[in-house]
């Protein structure tokens, strides 16, 4: 599952920026080699940390039976993926039609899974994690179970540090003056879809 999703975000990543022509994340950082080198450490020691619960399990060598934990833990990877996937690939689609090409900072997607959440591929991302780290805890013991950690840490560097505080704040920058986009923030959950507020604005 690991192998799949790091597949999948690398090559979605690697034609992103073959596309745009460098990865505007690192505006500004790679010019600087003490900021570049912090960029990476960081990214490594991420890497490391949402390993661990998957290191953890396979250091086991007592062979568990599957349980529901099992189950769950998969179910809930495979529908974050399924969510992390089309959400790129809708913004990847919005971007690529033409009037968005030639002025990408005066539109913004609203459309499918970006109807109901302002970042779907973050809230798909952190599902996955917390997937992969339930089916894990079957096998996990004791100490082990504070791997559980690890997908709160992911959790919280995506909704308190990096990702979504930063792109909120170059999307006000960009569309905050706008009426449409003011109300789509009011309406739109920042991360994970409110089904029952959606539902009494419809009625």
């Amino acid at each position: 599952m690991v192998c799949v999703w790091a597949l999948r975000f690398g090559l979605y990543l690697f034609v992103r920026t073959l596309k745009a022509g460098r990865d505007r994340r690192f505006d500004g950082i790679r010019d600087n080699p003490t900021k570049f080198f912090y960029i990476w450490t960081l990214q490594g020691f991420w890497v490391f940390v949402m390993l661990l619960p998957t290191l953890l399990l396979y250091s086991k060598r007592d062979f568990v039976p599957i349980c529901w934990r099992d189950h769950a833990g998969w179910g809930l990877w495979c529908f974050g993926f399924a969510i992390e996937t089309i959400a790129d690939y809708q913004k990847a689609a919005f971007r690529n039609i033409a009037q968005n090409k030639e002025k990408p900072d005066l539109r913004f997607i609203r459309s499918g899974l970006w109807s109901i959440s302002r970042h779907p591929n973050y809230c798909g991302e952190i599902l996955l994690w917390f997937g992969l780290y339930l089916s894990a805890s079957s096998e996990l013991q004791t100490y082990q179970l504070l791997a559980v950690l690890c997908p709160v840490f992911h959790y919280l560097l995506i909704t308190q540090f990096s990702g979504v505080p930063l792109l909120e704040k170059q999307a006000m920058l960009k569309w905050g003056l706008k009426q449409e986009y003011r109300n789509y923030i009011r309406s739109t959950p920042v991360l994970f879809p409110d089904f029952r507020s959606r539902l009494t604005l419809n009625l």
